[in-house]
């Protein structure tokens, strides 16, 4: 008899981290505009020798509440965020 294991899921560790493809999918963003994101400072990520690195589970966090609160859009976060730069 041959037992089956359920299937594991990628980064299911806690603490474990991802890489930009795994955000990518998770988020259903492109890789281009999440790296406009951590440049912004609108998405979670980790640096880690050099590298970005995301926590899946910061990434389902911050995408349920983007999807929640759609009050503002990537074009309002993008003018808050050249109101602060302008600011400096």
């Amino acid at each position: 008899m041959v037992t089956r294991r359920p299937p594991t899921k990628p980064n299911q560790t806690p603490g474990a981290q991802c890489d930009i493809k795994e955000a990518s999918r998770i988020t259903g963003l492109t890789a281009g505009s999440i790296y406009v994101y951590v440049r912004r400072g609108i998405i979670p990520f980790h640096k880690s020798n050099f590298r970005l690195t995301f926590n899946p589970e910061e990434l389902r966090r911050w995408r349920a509440l983007r999807s929640k609160d759609m009050s503002i859009t990537a074009e309002e976060a993008l003018a808050n965020w050249n109101q602060k730069r302008k600011k400096k």
